[in-house]
């Protein structure tokens, strides 16, 4: 390994970033009892959603000697709680599995944090699978806590 660098994605690094997220979805699938077939073509909802003029998303990438090794999608949003602030959703973090462990994660999750600091957020949000006991556990060592206040609630929203 040699020095990693994280920084904000560009368009050129597309290609990349979709076969980390097809890569990120066919480890998730792995722990799933029954698990899904996987669409490759889904990663292409990406592109709009980070580069198009309604964009709703930022990516940072982490690099090691100049190979995207990981990916942190993340977007801001409103806290409304004792503090009302700005607040960092981060959506996916995923590290490559032959760099995992070497603080790449972590280098990712500081820069996101440094990042939310600046725009005046007081808190980080995201969620972690019950079933990603690596992911749990990798997160409670950077320090992150678990948020039992509220439950997480989804309310689906059919095409038209």
């Amino acid at each position: 390994m040699t020095q990693i660098t994280v920084r904000q994605v560009n368009r050129a690094d597309l290609p990349v970033i979709k076969e980390l997220f097809n890569a990120f979805e066919a480890w998730l699938n792995t722990l799933d009892e029954e698990p899904s077939e996987l669409d490759p073509a889904r990663a292409d909802a990406l592109e709009p959603l980070v580069f198009g003029p309604d964009r709703l998303c930022e990516i940072l990438v982490a690099e090691d000697g100049g190979e995207i090794v990981g990916y942190l999608a993340y977007y801001f949003g409103v806290w409304i709680g004792s503090n009302i602030a700005p607040c960092l959703h981060i959506a996916d973090l995923f590290v490559r599995d032959t760099h995992q462990r070497h603080g790449i994660g972590r280098a990712m999750m500081e820069h996101a944090r440094k990042i939310a600091r600046q725009r005046g957020a007081r808190n980080v949000f995201w969620t972690v699978w019950r079933k990603n006991s690596d992911g749990q556990e990798f997160y409670r060592h950077i320090g992150a806590e678990p948020f039992d206040e509220e439950i997480l609630m989804r309310w689906r929203i059919a095409p038209e």
